[in-house]
């Protein structure tokens, strides 16, 4: 496990990390306004992932805990069956699982539209910026500002930039 870590984990975060200074340099060089407008537009995008994020662990949590009272239950009923029939007890411990089982499924839900509802504003978020961004370089280029090979430059460092982090991020 130690050489693994030691081999590749460290030699690939390593290696993004310098990807993302080199193209963050190499983005300032080829338009500081540019980029500074994407480094305003990253804690817009980060803010909704922490605060989401943080009710999306709390939600997890409680499904998990749910799901493993549920179990708990069936588990409880179904091994203890026979003192569960002669206490005529069958009609009670269905609807103690099924109460478990609904209050699992209603964390469930609550999770994934959590969830969905943090993809949607981070992918709303960040293809604004994109838009944004390339519409500035854009306006640039057209006002003579910058040449439409340094646009697409700077486009290139981005996907760099952004797949550096994405891999840092693992």
């Amino acid at each position: 496990l130690i050489l693994s870590v030691i081999g590749s984990s460290v030699s690939i975060a390593l290696r993004n990390l310098l990807i993302f200074i080199g193209g963050l340099i190499l983005m300032l060089f080829t338009s500081a306004k540019l980029t500074g407008l994407v480094l305003l537009i990253v804690p817009l995008v980060i803010v909704p992932i922490l605060v989401l994020g943080r009710k999306l662990r709390a939600l997890s949590k409680e499904n998990q805990d749910w799901i493993a009272a549920s179990s708990g239950s069936a588990s409880e009923a179904l091994l203890s069956v026979q003192t569960v029939q002669a206490f005529t007890h069958e009609t009670p411990s269905r609807r103690a699982f099924a109460d478990v089982t609904n209050l699992s499924l209603s964390a469930a839900l609550r999770r994934v539209e959590t969830r969905a509802l943090m993809t949607v504003i981070v992918i709303f978020l960040i293809f604004s910026g994109v838009v944004g961004v390339l519409w500035m370089g854009a306006h640039d280029v057209r006002a003579g500002g910058m040449s439409p090979g340094a646009l697409v430059q700077f486009v290139i460092y981005s996907v760099m930039v952004a797949g550096s982090v994405a891999a840092l991020s693992e």
